[in-house]
């Protein structure tokens, strides 16, 4: 079931809590295992399956965002994911040549690092059957983010349906990443297309639980889709950029607001990871066909960190539900 792990800089997929440990990373035997670090601060690090990318910025010296949109968290030279900023517009900006501009580039390469690393001939394997009781079902919701305007909302996220822009992507290969006789990655202006779509669980007490909204990215035109196999994305955690989880069952009709002094930043904006992984996604489709895969991003509360939330139970339905949806959308011509 699981083919791949990719962890940047989190104790995201580790069994222990705190900070980062390699001795405490999941184990499964057969399942690939890559860490992303932007330095060796971990004594104990197993750099046989990790990668470290070194932090100099002038590896990066090339990259321009050719999006005209901000990114949830944003690439530089966009506000980070620890920003201020957030839906108050792009005014908490990386400085460029500093580590944290480094930090965010090193962890969007770790997304096409493992979509161009899928192995078709691996998928299907597994006879996978439920373990649990189903308890919820996943349905395309495409009203809640169509259409996208005004800002601050508009200022991430297209919203959902057919995408496509001109986007600056990575166009160096693997064996580039950690040569440091290469001084700077190249990159290369594409078109790229997908379909960006929103499922929401339902069943009772659908609204209380969590993650119950599920952004979805599918490759655009013909493309080969390995439906075997799925990238499932967890973005960081929303508490860094004052996504509060007592605003999470609201996400559909909220928007940002202050209260008390505290700035309460929009759910709805974590769609913007759907944006950007679906440019990343058909940008690097247009160099490998064998790597046209299924984008699932699950909106995440800050309290779901070390659970996971409903999703150890509850994964296999939520993603048969959403493969079987897309499968009859692509097949109709829907998307």
């Amino acid at each position: 079931m699981l083919a791949g792990v990719w962890d940047f800089n989190s104790d995201a997929s580790q069994t222990g809590a705190g900070a980062p440990d390699p001795s405490g990373f999941i184990v499964v035997p057969t399942v690939q295992r890559r860490l992303y670090y932007q330095q060796k601060t971990v004594a104990q690090f197993d750099y046989n399956t990790g990668v470290t990318i070194p932090a100099d910025v002038s590896r990066w010296s090339d990259y321009q965002n050719q999006s005209t949109l901000g990114e949830i968290p944003p690439l530089p030279p966009l506000a980070s994911n620890s920003a201020i900023g957030g839906d108050l517009g792009n005014d908490n900006q990386d400085v460029v040549g500093s580590f944290v501009y480094a930090h965010h580039l090193i962890r969007d390469f770790m997304f096409l690092d493992a979509a161009r690393s899928d192995d078709p001939a691996q998928g299907g394997a597994d006879n996978v059957v439920p373990t649990g009781e189903r308890l919820f079902t996943a349905v395309l919701n495409q009203t809640v983010l169509q259409p996208v305007f005004g800002a601050p909302l508009a200022l991430y996220t297209r919203g959902v349906g057919p995408q496509s822009y001109n986007k600056l992507l990575l166009a160096s290969n693997g064996s580039e990443v950690t040569d440091t006789s290469k001084p700077a990655f190249s990159f290369a202006s594409k078109i790229v297309g997908y379909s960006a779509l929103l499922y929401e669980l339902q069943g009772q007490d659908a609204d209380k639980t969590s993650p119950n909204w599920f952004g979805v990215v599918v490759p655009a035109g013909q493309v080969k889709v390995n439906w075997s196999s799925v990238v499932i994305y967890f973005h960081p955690r929303p508490r860094q950029a004052n996504y509060f989880d007592t605003d999470y069952p609201n996400k559909a009709t909220m928007s940002g607001f202050t209260k008390n002094g505290v700035r309460h930043a929009d759910w709805k904006q974590l769609f913007g990871y759907v944006d950007r992984l679906g440019a990343q996604l058909a940008g690097a489709i247009i160099d490998n066909q064998d790597c046209g895969q299924v984008v699932i991003v699950p909106f995440m509360q800050e309290s779901d960190a070390g659970t996971a939330g409903i999703l150890p139970t509850q994964w296999y339905f939520i993603v048969s539900d959403i493969l079987a949806s897309v499968m009859s959308l692509r097949a109709s011509g829907q998307i």
